[in-house]
């Protein structure tokens, strides 16, 4: 995942590490300084037609973002590690 920041907006890229899926760009990315909290959306190609659209809440605390997912009922938690 690459993330950028201007201190106004929030842009970014995840990478896929299968090459049969695309990489997906933010489409809606959020980053308050003072509490640390991340807001990031994104629609990915749904394999069976459509597209799936993931929301991702989570926190920046010294490198490291950890937080939830979801889309479409299905939710799970993740852990970052800025290298």
């Amino acid at each position: 995942m690459n993330l950028k920041s201007d201190g106004k907006a929030l842009t970014g890229v995840v990478h896929s590490i299968n090459y049969q899926r695309p990489d997906v760009t933010l489409q809606k990315a959020t980053f308050d300084p003072t509490s640390g909290t991340v807001h990031m959306e994104a629609d990915v190609p749904n394999p069976r037609g459509g597209t799936i659209h993931y929301v991702i809440d989570g926190k920046l605390v010294n490198g490291t973002m950890s937080g939830s997912w979801n889309h479409d009922g299905r939710k799970g938690d993740f852990k970052l590690t800025k290298k």
